[in-house]
């Protein structure tokens, strides 16, 4: 930023502050802080099978349950979660890859931009908190972050 006495000359922000009405005007908001990013990583392993022979509930099926249970805590108005609060996106996932045959290992990545005034340990805490239920729900230990 270069300024004066008299004012600002220029002010240079690589984006994210946003825009506002002010009078009969459209402004630019300064962004003064950036977000940090996480990438949190399910992964869940199965014996297998043949579809014939299927669990109540698949790997894939325990995965997308946790996939819901963190997009479902996730439910703000867009603009606010993207501008101001940590967002999350399920970006990558995978599973199964032929026919007839259970996955034997499920895995999601999920995308965190963490806002400045969260941490990880409380993106890290949110998410053990959301995946721990849907673990003793179907039988399974919920680990990481190394505890």
């Amino acid at each position: 930023m270069l300024w004066s006495r008299d004012g600002f000359a220029l002010v240079l922000d690589d984006g994210g502050g946003g825009l506002t009405t002010v009078d009969e005007g459209i402004c630019a908001r300064l962004a003064v802080a950036k977000k940090g990013y996480m990438d949190a990583q399910l992964i869940l392993e199965t014996s297998g099978s043949y579809s014939s022979r299927s669990p109540a509930h698949s790997g894939i099926g325990v995965i997308a349950g946790m996939i819901v249970a963190l997009e479902l805590a996730d439910e703000r108005e867009p603009q606010i979660r993207f501008s101001l609060q940590t967002s999350q996106a399920v970006d990558i996932i995978k599973g199964g890859d032929k026919v007839n045959a259970l996955a034997e290992t499920v895995s999601a990545t999920v995308h965190y931009r963490i806002a400045f005034q969260d941490s990880l340990d409380i993106v890290k805490n949110k998410i053990t908190h959301l995946l721990e239920p849907i673990g003793r729900k179907h039988k399974i230990k919920v680990e990481g972050f190394g505890k």
